[in-house]
This record gives structure tokens, C-alpha cells and sequence, in this order.
């Protein structure tokens, strides 16, 4: 119940709130909405509607809580589950039941409001209405131009049908969907809007005469006007069908004929307007009456007659405009035909000179080709203009259509054959061209190989100059480092270097290179190398000069992407001084720093122009990259051969393809050219395909003269870095082998054994601590030394790999031996705490017996009210036992105790002995055996608490103790072993035991459940317990849970009765609302098998047995009969026991079966099966649970040892 107190609060909380809440939807409860006003009705609604909210955030909340206490799925919490789950269920359908009768409160709110709504909307009509009939009563009568007082009335009826419509339509959409009681007034407001329609259709029949006068005279204006546009409209084309009489141009008549289809189409548009105007009028008429629909029907077939003759005056304009429109188009053909002849003739006179061979020169032939490619250009779109259009006129020039197709074609075959003339000219030439082109490529072949032979030619013959500058390029780094570490300029270093000479000697160059700090293996060369690096520095004389030294300096960087030089460091309002393309070497004037905007410049010259360039951006973009002569060769040569593959794969592929382009063409091309052609590209491409693979060759070459310059560097390097390493580190592993060498003599006492034995050291924790000091110290030194040898590269092999296993090897001997030795002294403590703490259990165990209490005695008064003994505590009894040990000894067994004390059952541990039977053995009343009468024999395997002893019977001289048989309590002396050696006991644990399941305990107040995995101490037992139990298999009464349970238990005591409360229905029968059957109304339906709740007791009533019950189904309250007239048995007593004490719900008949739900004091539940008896023996024991202290009687095979 602990565990589930946040859920049990949670419903106990929804059920509190429940009738309030019932309260309040109580008042919703109306049958008539005249009784409360609008306002009432809307407070109340908010009212109940607040409240359900309130009781809907509870239920949620709670049934989350729930939610989440089924997912942990813990066994002991399934019992106290399934009750509040119940409880749940009845307060949710509790709260549903009134949940609804609020939302009906909110329907007749709505209901009012709608109702309120639709008065307002039909008072409004019924306004409306009134007003019609005052403004029509003088149209009874005739009146004389009563026109506006017509449109009038006919607006203001309009309006007024159109509002009580919308009034209609709003009361019918609501009238069955609203509450019942909102429909009586909405039935009314129906009838009042039928009365307003019916004055609404006397006004319109009352007014009918004038309005259809004014319909009619309305009609007759709007045909007169559509008569008026039309006869406009054939005045308009009357006057442009005479200007297509004159002669105009070309133009012109194409404007006259448009204007005048424009008129004719829209004279034939106003024609079918005006007729259909007044056929639809003529049908209108029909409906009026006869004195007003005969001298409109005469007008209107008189304007008929007018109609019929523009019909014919339209046919005759669309006649005439025909004829015209065929003239205009034969013209234009005929001038698009002699523009296409005049641009074929332009053509012809253009090819001329090839007819007469009089282009001989490749400018004359390509000033012809350029005029003819635009002539033909403008020929080919008048012949297409041309076709196209007589092609879209077919029709329209059907006379002379053949005439003008044959103009056409003939202009066409001249163009063809001036096109053929001009074609055979042109294969001439380009013939001719692609000879020459041929030759040109082959000669830029053979000049870009022989080029990139040149630039090889160095990488060929080894490349020992650039070997040498890249030692150089390490050498002047180093240099610059020395520099930047002693604060020097160039002339420091250069005397630094010459030393009392004038220049700088082959000796006293090496010597000081030699001398640098060993920052990597790249300055550690050998003799060869420094005579290499030498040589190249002082250019062929003996001695390095101040200028070769300055030169050598001097830092050089290379454009890798274009950037601009400025005048100042900082960008921003900086000029641009020169643009650096990517291949462009600078040289440094200063060292490269960062701006402001964080982005690296470098102040430098370039041909006599110095600024300032950025070598990378604030987004990592790298403009300038360190110079390397070898890299720029490199690239050089690439770029060299790269350049001459292009030429040759350029060469090769223009002259096979002139070969195949004559071929396809007919092209003559010269035979002779062609095969002086092609040995000159086939040499010229094995030349540079023969060059490539000696440059891969030579390159493979260069990078093993490379590595092999590195490995001789490194091998000098790794001799110099190992005897440094030896030098730096043989001070840490001296000095860690001095504190491991004193820390083995403090621990001396600790490793003794004989001082040990006798407990003569008498500060083993001071001694510990000082050692431990010590032992850290000692560890710091060999981190330290770790960690300098991890910042050595590690090599599987050589000088430095060696120097570092012998290190390593020292270091890790130190610190193994210092560990161990502080490991075994803290052993030796420990085992001393032992001694004592042996020597402290007698002791306490002395007191047990001397003062006669029990251990739990002991441990209070020890704990002082406390759950557990505290350090304080404990070192006070300590002083309070005759014991003499060292004060360090005591501090060692209080350290032992945990932080939070020394518990109660580690107490009963240290104080409490145990013994197991080993070997049947009789116990007596007294010390002695001789004198002693036997109690009982203690059987194997039972187990006993030692009470007093061990004592020696000097008699016999056996040991015996005095204890007590858990098993039934007995108490006397027991011998331990016999005179022979023969063991009878053994010492063993305290049985403890952990539950397997959830089960129950039979304690002094009643029975309790334990849940699975809880811990119990053994206090009695195991007995045999032999009884009869009442089972029977029954269901809760909503019959949500069915499982067997205890109706009497083992000790005779009744967990449950037969109720005399509950009835079963037995054949259909009807719950009514009185107990007068003749004037009550039927509730429901109660059906066979349903349980009822007796509230009152049976009445006899007209020769039928009556009672008032609840339904355990709903809860709805009511009154059936048991009995009928003629005797029939409609409900009968069930079989339905009441629960008298907590007790619980089983899986099966077995009494220890798993729990399946806890049954409260009260509860009913129906029997479906027995009861049956239960007879069985089984051992139970006499346990405490751990958790709780819970004390009773539990099966043992519910328990397992721990």
C-alpha cells in the first residue's frame, strides 16, 4: 500500500470530487427552458462544466499513475493493483455517467440561445411584413404612373421574403436536432412565419396588374435600344463597303477589308441580339394578363418584321467583302514571287567567279562563300514565305493557284544549282587548308618534345642538386629556429658560426650544425652529406662567405592561387600594388603575422615592388605556399611534358581526322603531303611516349635516393636520441629506486610474521600510512618517467627502441615492488582486525550470557534507540569490554564499519553463533554428562543457537555448549565432539531465507502478504503442521476477476459468509420506479443470470413479493418482483459470500498459490464452485521480515536459503 499511496490518494481525491459534481448537473436536469432565463442558464452551464474539467484533469492524472504502475510488472503490488483498479472503474463510470448530463446542460444553453436567435429573426419579418402592407394599400386601386411606388413595393417584398426565409431555414435546421425542450417554441415560431408568408402572397396577388404594366413597359424600352444598336450598326458598314469601290494599294485594301469585317460582325452580332431580345420578351408576355399582354405582343411583332430585313442586308455585305478579299490576296502572292526571284538572281551573280575560275586566292574564296551564305539565307526564307502562304490560300486562289506554284518551283531549281556550283569551289579549298594546318600542328610537335627532353635532362642524370637543396632547405630552418631561440639576426649567426675566423670553415660548419638541439631526425646527417651541403653553399670556394650565408636566408614563398600585393598590412583601404599568379616566388622581407581579421600576411618583393599578400584566408583558403626548388622542377617538368602530349595527341588526331574527312567528302587530298606527314608524327609520338616512362623511372629513382638520404639521417638520429634518453631519465629511476628501497624498511614490522602472531606492532595504521605516502610518491616518479618516455617515438627496433625497454623495465620493477609491499602490509592489517574482532565477538557474547539478555537487547542498548550502531558508539563499547589491545587496533575494527553504522543483522552475525548437526547427538539439562537427563536427540542437519560455551568437562574432556534447537525451541547442553575426535556439531551461518514467490504470513493480528525476493530471518521452526481449510472458487461480483479463496482457514476462523443480500435473477423480469407495479415505469430489462442488491426488505403487494434493489451491473436503483401472482420465481437468493476479513484471491485450489487479487473487508464475492475441504501437513517457520519486522508463520516452500 506504500508503494501504490500516490495512486490510492489519486482516487480517494476523484471520489471526493464526485458529488459535487453530481450536484451541479442536477440543476441542467430542466424540462421547460421558459423557467430560466438565458443568463440563469449560461452560469449554471459554466458552473457544472468548471467542475467537470476539474474532475476530468484528476481522472487523467490517475489513470496515468496507474498506467504506469502496471508497467513495472512488480508481483507484490498485483493484490493492492486489481482493488484500486476496481475502485477506479466504478468513480470513472461514475464521472461518465455525469459527464454526459453536463454536456446535455450545454445542449439547452445552445438550445436557449437559438431560440432567443430565432424570436429575433422572425419579430424582424413580421416588422417587415407590416410595413409591405402599409406601403402597397394605395396599389389596390388603380392608380395612373404608379411606377415608382411599383418598384417600391416589389424591392420591400423581395427583402421581406428573403429575411423570412433565412428565419425558416434557421428554425427547421434546428428544430430536430435541438433539445426536447427547446421544441415546443420552435414548433411556434414556425407558425408564426407560416402567417407571415401567407401576408407576403396577398400583397403580391394585390399588386400584380401594376407590376406586370411595369414589367411590360420595362421590356418594350430595353428591345428599342438593342434595335437602336443595330440599325447603327448597319449604317457603320454601309459607309465602308463603299470605300472598297476606289483603287487603293495593297495596304489599304487589307485595312478596308479588316474594318469592314470588324462592322460586319458586329452589325450580325446586333442582329442576333435584337432577335433573340425579342423572341424572349414575346414568351415573358405570355404570362400577364390579357389587358396587358395584347398591345405588347403588337409592338413587339412589329419590331419582329425589322429584324428579318438586316438579316438580308448582312448577307449581302458578307458577299460583296468576299469577292474583294480575292483580288487583295492574288496581288500579295504575286509581289512575294518576285521577291523570291530577285534574291535567287542576287545568288546566281555572286557564284559567278567560280564558273569562271576567277577565285583563286583563299581570301577571294572565302569573300565569295561569306556572300553566299547570306544570300542563300535571305533566298531560302522568301521561297518559304512564299510556300506558305499560297499554301494557306488555296482555296481563296483557286484560278490562279497552278501559275504561281510554277513561278515557285522554278525559282527554287535555280537556287539548287547555283548551291552545287559554289560546293564543288569550296571541297577545292578545304582541301587545301587542312595540308597546310597538318603540317603546322607536326612542326609544334616535334619543337614541344624536344623542350621536355631539355627540362628531364637534370631529373635524368640523377638529380643529386636537388637531394642536396632539400638537406640545404632542413639546414637554414634549423638555422632560422636558432635564431628565433637566441634572439640573433643573420649576422649573429654568421658569427656564431666563423667563430675568430673571417669566413665560415668546412669544420666549424659541421661543428656547429652537429651542436643544434636534436628537434627531429632531419639534421642528423652524415659526413657525405655535410661535404654536399657545403659545397653547394659556398659555390665552389673553400669557406661560406657573409653573402652565400644572407642568400641562403633569404625566405622564399610561392603563389598557389592569385591574390593581389597591397601597399599596407591591413586590407582594408589598401591599393593593389601587382596581381600574383599562381606560380609566382616571392621573397620574405619579414616574418608572416595576423591581422585583425584574423588572416596571415607576409610583407615581400617581387621585381622590385614591395607589399604585402595574404598567405591564408580567415576560412582556411591557402594563397602562398613555401618555396621548394625541387618541387617548382618537378612541376616544371610536369607542366613540360604535359605540354608536349597535348601537341603530339593534338597533331595525331587533326591529321588522322583530315584523312577521314577527305575520304567521306571526296576531297583530293595530297598523297605526297600525307606520307612525309606521318613518320615525322609517329616519331614525334614515341619520343614523347619514351621520355614519360624514362621520367617515371627517374622519379622512382629520385624518391629511393631520398629515403635512402632520410634513413641515413635517422640512423645518426636514433644513436644521438638514445644516449640522451639514458642521460635524462637515470635521475627519475635512481630516485625511484632510493623511496622504494625506504619504503620497504618502514614496512618491515608489517611483513614480519612472529610480530604478527603476537600482535606486537602496535601503530600498523600509522606504519600503513606513512607507507602508502611514500607508495605515492614513488608511483609519481614512475608516471613522470612514463611519460617521458611515451613523448619518444617508438621504434620496433634500434638504439632508442633499446633505451626504452631498459627504462621501462626499471621503472615497472620499482613500482611492482613498492605495490606489492604496501598490498601485503595491508593484508597484514586486515588480518589483525581479524584477531581482534574475534577476540571482541567473545567478549560481547560473555556479556550476552553474563547479564543474560538476548542479542536484540544488546544491540539497542548499543544502538541507543538508533537503527544502526555508529563509529562512536561502537569504539565506546569497545572501552567498555575487558579487553587490552593498542588504540590503533580499535581504530582498525571501526573503520570496518560501514558509513551508515553497523546494522542489526551484521550485529547478529558477529555476536550470534550458529551449529549445524553433523552427526545425531543426545542433548541433555545439565553440564555434565554424567548427571545431565536427555532432552532430546538432535537429528542431522538440524540447527542450533549457541546460548553458553564452549565449556571443557574436565570429567570426560569433551567441549559442550549450551544452546537452543531452532526446530521447536528446546534448550540444553550439547556436546561439540566426542573423546575420539568424532564431530556431533558444526559451526554454520544464521539462516536467512528469501520468498519465491508472493505468499502469505500468518502473524498474531492477522494474515499478510510478502512479496517475492523479500528476506526473512528464521527465529523457529521448521514444523510440521497438519490442518483443514474451506476453499471454493468464486468470482468478484462485477466478475472482472475469478480465482479460488479461503472461507475458512486452518485455525477454524470464518474469512466468509453466505449473504443474504444479494438475489440472482432467474427469468427476464422488469425494474420499475414504484413499488406500485400499476403506476410505475419500466427502468430496464433485467436479464437472466444478472446479481441485485437487496435495500429494503420484501413486501407483499396484490399477491406478488416485492423489493426495492440496486443493480451490481449500473447501480440503478429500482423495484422488482420475486415472486409473481401465479407463483413464478423471477429472482431467487445467490450464492453470493460476504468477506469478513481481508483475505485474498488464489489461481487455484492449492492454498499457496500465486495471489491474483487482495479481497477487502466487505467485498462480496459470488461462489461458482464447493466450498471444498483442503487437508494437508506442511513445515512452516517462525520468521521477521527484513523490510517491515513483520513477525508470524510462513509455508517453507515459499522459501529458499540465502
Amino acid at each position: 500500500r506504500l508503494a501504490l499511496k500516490d495512486v490510492i490518494a489519486a482516487v480517494a481525491k476523484i471520489e471526493g470530487q464526485i458529488p459535487p459534481l453530481t450536484e451541479v448537473a442536477s440543476k441542467l436536469s430542466l424540462s421547460d427552458l421558459s423557467s430560466v432565463s438565458a443568463e440563469s442558464l449560461e452560469s449554471m452551464c459554466q458552473a457544472a462544466t468548471k467542475t467537470e474539467n476539474d474532475v476530468a484533469s484528476l481522472v487523467a492524472d490517475a489513470r496515468k499513475l496507474l498506467s504506469d504502475k502496471h508497467k513495472e510488472k512488480k508481483p507484490a503490488l498485483v493484490t493492492e493493483l486489481i482493488k484500486v483498479t476496481a475502485r477506479m472503474k466504478a468513480v470513472y463510470n461514475e464521472y461518465r455517467k455525469q459527464k454526459q448530463i453536463v454536456l446535455s446542460g450545454e445542449r439547452l444553453r445552445q438550445g436557449k440561445a437559438m431560440i432567443e436567435d430565432a424570436t429575433e429573426k422572425v419579430k424582424r419579418a413580421e416588422d417587415d411584413v407590416a410595413k409591405l402592407v402599409s406601403t402597397a394599400e394605395p396599389l389596390s386601386g388603380l392608380v395612373e404612373n404608379a411606377s415608382d411606388l411599383v418598384k417600391q413595393v416589389d424591392l420591400a417584398r423581395t427583402e421581406t421574403q428573403k429575411c423570412l426565409a433565412s428565419s425558416i431555414r434557421f428554425v427547421d435546421g434546428h428544430l430536430h436536432k435541438s433539445a426536447a425542450a427547446a421544441r415546443p417554441a420552435l414548433a411556434r415560431l414556425v407558425e408564426r412565419a407560416e402567417m407571415v408568408q401567407e401576408q407576403i402572397e396577398k400583397v403580391k396577388a394585390g399588386t400584380r396588374v401594376h407590376r406586370e404594366r411595369f414589367e411590360a413597359k420595362e421590356s418594350l424600352d430595353d428591345v428599342r435600344h438593342k434595335f437602336a444598336a443595330m440599325a447603327e450598326a448597319e449604317k457603320e458598314a454601309a459607309g465602308a463597303e463603299e470605300l472598297l469601290n476606289g483603287d487603293q494599294s495593297l495596304s489599304d485594301t487589307k485595312a478596308s477589308l479588316a474594318k469592314l469585317a470588324d462592322l460586319s460582325e458586329k452589325l450580325e452580332s446586333a442582329v442576333a441580339i435584337a432577335k433573340s431580345t425579342v423572341s424572349e420578351k414575346l414568351t415573358e408576355v405570355l404570362k400577364y394578363t390579357q389587358t396587358v399582354r395584347k398591345p405588347t405582343s403588337e409592338e413587339l411583332e412589329l419590331l419582329s418584321v425589322k429584324v428579318v430585313s438586316t438579316e438580308q442586308t448582312v448577307e449581302k455585305l458578307k458577299s460583296s467583302t468576299w469577292e474583294c478579299r480575292r483580288t487583295a490576296l492574288a496581288k500579295e502572292a504575286n509581289e512575294l514571287l518576285e521577291a523570291c526571284e530577285a534574291e535567287v538572281a542576287r545568288m546566281t551573280a555572286a557564284v559567278a567567279p567560280f564558273a569562271n575560275d576567277g577565285a583563286e586566292t583563299e581570301e577571294d574564296v572565302t569573300l565569295i562563300c561569306q556572300k553566299l551564305a547570306n544570300f542563300e539565307k535571305a533566298a531560302e526564307v522568301k521561297l518559304g514565305e512564299a510556300k506558305v502562304f499560297l499554301k494557306g490560300q488555296s482555296e481563296s486562289l483557286d484560278t490562279t493557284l497552278k501559275v504561281l506554284q510554277g513561278r515557285l518551283t522554278s525559282a527554287r531549281e535555280e537556287l539548287v544549282r547555283t548551291k552545287d556550283l559554289a560546293s564543288d569551289q569550296e571541297e577545292r579549298f578545304v582541301a587545301l587548308r587542312l595540308s597546310a594546318e597538318a603540317s603546322e600542328l607536326v612542326a609544334v610537335a616535334e619543337d614541344d618534345v624536344q623542350t621536355a627532353e631539355e627540362v628531364a635532362a637534370s631529373l635524368l642524370a640523377g638529380g643529386e642538386t636537388y637531394v642536396v637543396e632539400e638537406n640545404l632547405a632542413q639546414v637554414v630552418e634549423a638555422w632560422r629556429m636558432w635564431m628565433k631561440e637566441h634572439g640573433g639576426t643573420h649576422e649573429a649567426l654568421f658569427n656564431a658560426m666563423r667563430g675568430k675566423e673571417d669566413d665560415i670553415s668546412r669544420n666549424a660548419f659541421v661543428a656547429f650544425l652537429e651542436n643544434l638541439p636534436l628537434a627531429s631526425d632531419a639534421l642528423a646527417f652524415n659526413m657525405n652529406q655535410h661535404n654536399a651541403i657545403f659545397a653547394i653553399l659556398c659555390k665552389d670556394n673553400d669557406r661560406i662567405c657573409w653573402e652565400d650565408l644572407t642568400s641562403a636566408l633569404v625566405e622564399r614563398f610561392v603563389c598557389v592561387q592569385a591574390i593581389a600585393m597591397t601597399d599596407n598590412f591591413e586590407i582594408s583601404g589598401s591599393k593593389s600594388l601587382h596581381k600574383l599568379e599562381p606560380g609566382d616566388v616571392v621573397e620574405a622581407v619579414a616574418s608572416p603575422s595576423i591581422n585583425e581579421k584574423g588572416i596571415m600576411r607576409l610583407q615581400c618583393s617581387l621585381k622590385g615592388k614591395t607589399g604585402f599578400v595574404s598567405m591564408k584566408g580567415n576560412q582556411g583558403t591557402k594563397f602562398m605556399d613555401t618555396f621548394s626548388s625541387c618541387d617548382r622542377y618537378l612541376e616544371s617538368l610536369e607542366r613540360a611534358l604535359e605540354k608536349a602530349t597535348r601537341s603530339v595527341d593534338t597533331m595525331a588526331a587533326f591529321v588522322k581526322h583530315s584523312a577521314e574527312f577527305s575520304g567521306k567528302n571526296g576531297l583530293i587530298f595530297p598523297k605526297a603531303d600525307l606520307a612525309k606527314l606521318k613518320p615525322r608524327a609517329n616519331a614525334a609520338q614515341r619520343g614523347v611516349d619514351d621520355l614519360r616512362r624514362k621520367v617515371e623511372r627517374a622519379k622512382k629513382e629520385f624518391a629511393k635516393r631520398l629515403k635512402a638520404e632520410l634513413g641515413a639521417q635517422r640512423e645518426a638520429f636514433e644513436e644521438r636520441t638514445a644516449l640522451h634518453l639514458r642521460e635524462t631519465l637515470s635521475v627519475c629511476v635512481d630516485k625511484t629506486e632510493r623511496k622504494v628501497a625506504e619504503l620497504m624498511d618502514i614496512l618491515e614490522p608489517l611483513h614480519d610474521t612472529e610480530s604478527l602472531s603476537s600482535m606486537e606492532c602496535g601503530t600498523p595504521l600509522t606504519t600503513l600510512r606513512a607507507a602508502e605516502k611514500i607508495l605515492e610518491v614513488v608511483l609519481e616518479s614512475a608516471t613522470m618517467t612514463r611519460q617521458q618516455l611515451l613523448l619518444q617515438i617508438d621504434r620496433s627496433e634500434g638504439p632508442v627502441h633499446e633505451a626504452r625497454l631498459e627504462m621501462t623495465t626499471k621503472v615497472d620493477g620499482a613500482d611492482k615492488k613498492a605495490r606489492s609491499a604496501v598490498d601485503t602490509a595491508r593484508t597484514s592489517v586486515s588480518k589483525i582486525g581479524d584477531l581482534r574482532m574475534e577476540q571482541v565477538t567473545i567478549a560481547l557474547r560473555g556479556v550476552l550470557r553474563a547479564r543474560s539478555i538476548t542479542a536484540e537487547t544488546l544491540f539497542e542498548e548499543m544502538a541507543e534507540g538508533a537503527c544502526a550502531i555508529s563509529q562512536e558508539r561502537f569504539r565506546k563499547a569497545l572501552h567498555s569490554l575487558p579487553l587490552n589491545f593498542p588504540s590503533e587496533h580499535a581504530n582498525i575494527l571501526c573503520d570496518r564499519i560501514e558509513a551508515g553504522g553497523l546494522g542489526r543483522r551484521s550485529f547478529m552475525e558477529m555476536v550470534q553463533q550458529y551449529f549445524i548437526c553433523v552427526k545425531p547427538i543426545s542433548m541433555t539439562n545439565d553440564f555434565e554428562i554424567n548427571k545431565g537427563k536427555s532432552v532430546r536427540m538432535i537429528e542431522l542437519e538440524e540447527v542450533v543457537e549457541l546460548l553458553d560455551g564452549p565449556r571443557s568437562d574436565d570429567k570426560v574432556g569433551l567441549p559442550r555448549i549450551r544452546a537452543r534447537v531452532l526446530t521447536d525451541g528446546a534448550e540444553g547442553w550439547i556436546s561439540v565432539r566426542g573423546n575420539q575426535g568424532t564431530n556431533f556439531l558444526k559451526e554454520t551461518e544464521k539462516p536467512f531465507f528469501s520468498c519465491v514467490c508472493d505468499c502469505l504470513i500468518e502473524t498474531e493480528t492477522g494474515v499478510q502478504s510478502l512479496s517475492t525476493d523479500e528476506t526473512v530471518e528464521v527465529l523457529e521452526g521448521p514444523r510440521v503442521v497438519c490442518g483443514e481449510t474451506l476453499r471454493a472458487k468464486c468470482q468478484t461480483i462485477l466478475g472482472e476477476t475469478e480465482g479460488w479463496l479461503t472461507v475458512q482457514d486452518r485455525r477454524g476462523a470464518t474469512m466468509a459468509e453466505l449473504s443474504s443480500r444479494y438475489f440472482i435473477i432467474r427469468a427476464t423480469v422488469s425494474m420499475t420506479d414504484d413499488q406500485n407495479i400499476k403506476r410505475s415505469k419500466v427502468l430496464r430489462k433485467l436479464v437472466e443470470g444478472e446479481l441485485v442488491l437487496t435495500l429494503e426488505d420484501p413486501i407483499e403487494l396484490d399477491g406478488m413479493l416485492r423489493v426495492k434493489v440496486k443493480s451490481v451491473k449500473d447501480n440503478q436503483e429500482g423495484w422488482l418482483t420475486l415472486t409473481g401472482t401465479s407463483g413464478t420465481i423471477f429472482a431467487e437468493k445467490s450464492s453470493v459470500y460476504d468477506v469478513l476479513h481481508v483475505t485474498f484471491l488464489q489461481s487455484s485450489f492449492d492454498s499457496e498459490s500465486l495471489v491474483v487479487r487482495t479481497i477487502a473487508k466487505g467485498e462480496a464475492v459470488l461462489v461458482l464452485d464447493g466450498p471444498h475441504k483442503e487437508s494437508r501437513s506442511s513445515h512452516r517457520v517462525r520468521v521477521r521480515a527484513l523490510s517491515s519486522g513483520t513477525v508470524g508463520w510462513i509455508f517453507q516452500e515459499n522459501l529458499k536459503f540465502l
